[in-house]
């Protein structure tokens, strides 16, 4: 997996958790036809609040790919079983340019190798997104309280396929 300088059909977004017992570094969305389609609408559908400054965000029941964590070696002669924290990034900081919270990405289907679900099983599953554009995803642990949020994005972007 590597940072795309052109938009492309899937995306990385900066993610973090407050689990003390679990890591997560990023989710990953797939931008479809019709994922861009559904985004329009809600897009739209937050045209009329953008001046009305006690609207926060829209919530809806929607979800990432899934949220992710990883370490890529910076050494690669370094075994991935035998790596130290010395000897890894993280994949996010590899991938996304510093100062931002997403990037477009090539994904291949080996890339999956590189990177693991969160070890809690995720639930309650929601997209807010703000009049002005910018959204989030969030999701709590089953049965916990540990929640799981992407950073702020511009979906705006996104939707419309400009590179960032």
């Amino acid at each position: 997996m590597k940072r795309a300088n052109r938009p492309t059909d899937f995306v990385m977004l900066k993610a973090r958790t407050r689990s003390d017992a679990d890591r997560c570094e990023f989710a990953l969305l797939h931008v479809t036809e019709a994922w861009k389609v559904i985004m329009r609408k809600r897009l739209e559908a937050l045209e009329p609040f953008k001046e009305n400054t006690s609207v926060y965000c829209h919530t809806y029941w929607d979800s990432p790919m899934g949220y992710f964590r990883s370490r890529v070696a910076l050494n690669s002669d370094t075994d991935a079983d035998h790596m130290s924290d010395q000897d890894c990034i993280s994949l996010v900081d590899s991938v996304v340019l510093d100062g931002k919270t997403w990037a477009y990405i090539d994904l291949l289907s080996t890339d999956f190798a590189l990177f693991e679900m969160t070890e809690s099983r995720l639930d309650t599953h929601l997209m807010m997104i703000s009049p002005d554009g910018i959204a989030s995803y969030m999701c709590f642990g089953t049965g916990s309280d540990e929640q799981y949020v992407t950073e702020g994005f511009d979906l705006k972007a996104i939707v419309h396929m400009k590179s960032i």
